[in-house]
């Protein structure tokens, strides 16, 4: 008999905090005081990792009590050294607590992936790196993320079509990561659990559930095809039902894989799950 499964082990530490993303694009002062709300209630399906941009360093750490303890991921872009030398800030500071960085590659394949770290030698090594990948995911990259001990972004939406990768790109990514031990976290576009489509923008997103539930079928040796069915799902009932089926093994391997999603809105992935009947409504995990 499979051993029994908790929703704890599958759901917990997956929500980071991308307020001042799109669509919620909060202010500083507004998403600042939301994180410290949610540090507080301390929904155990949040990380309680704040995303921040480079960018917006500066304005962070302004609207900062002396009395927070910030848990930080810096978003860098080109030119890549300015976010070195923001995490060199990072680290004098005592607000913050930097935990990872996340970038994109100043040019294709494993040459960018090398000029990504030669523009960043204080990170490399200190801090958990995200680098945004192409999809589907060129293996000669992918092996080099391996080799260099970095982990792959994964853009799931955003503001244009063209950022929505298709079901059979983002299965083949998927699919290549776990083959070669590559963990990843997600981003844009995951608003809500099961796949659907937004009637005010026409785009069909991704569902965060889905993804899940399509690494789970990768970890389990599924052929491609396989996982893009996963993916392609929108009856929220056969998932749920995919869920239940797990045994923590699964699960534990999973969580290693997919390590966590940058969601604007730190409440709906918990009134999700919620709705599904996979977490009390009160956000405690059921």
């Amino acid at each position: 008999m499979p051993e029994a499964r908790t929703d704890e082990s599958l759901f917990a530490s997956l929500v980071d905090d991308a307020g001042t993303f799109p669509p919620e694009l909060l202010t500083m002062p507004a998403a600042v005081r939301r994180h410290r709300s949610d540090v507080v209630a301390g929904d155990p399906v949040h990380t309680n990792r704040f995303l921040c941009r480079v960018a917006d360093l500066h304005d962070l750490l302004g609207q900062l009590r002396a009395d927070d303890a910030f848990e930080l991921a810096l978003i860098g872009a080109e030119p890549l050294d300015t976010l070195d030398r923001a995490a060199l800030e990072c680290a004098n500071q005592s607000r913050v607590s930097l935990v990872a960085v996340e970038h994109p590659l100043t040019e294709a394949g494993p040459a960018g992936l090398r000029a990504a770290l030669a523009a960043t030698p204080w990170v490399s090594g200190r801090l958990t790196r995200y680098v945004e990948i192409p999809q589907p995911g060129p293996e000669d990259l992918l092996k080099a993320l391996h080799d260099q001990g970095c982990a792959a972004k994964l853009r799931c939406g955003g503001l244009r079509s063209e950022f929505f990768p298709s079901c059979e790109a983002l299965a083949s990514t998927v699919h290549g990561l776990i083959a070669v031990g590559v963990p990843f976290k997600a981003t844009a576009g995951l608003h809500r659990a099961v796949r659907y489509r937004d009637d005010r923008t026409g785009f069909t997103h991704h569902g965060f559930l889905n993804l899940l539930v399509a690494v789970a079928a990768a970890v389990n040796g599924a052929a491609l095809g396989d996982i893009v069915r996963v993916l392609e799902q929108t009856d929220p009932d056969a998932l749920v039902c995919q869920v239940g089926s797990m045994t923590l093994d699964v699960v534990t391997k999973v969580r290693q894989a997919f390590m966590s999603y940058g969601s604007c809105s730190t409440a709906e992935p918990v009134d999700e799950l919620a709705a599904l009947g996979l977490i009390h409504r009160e956000g405690k995990l059921a």
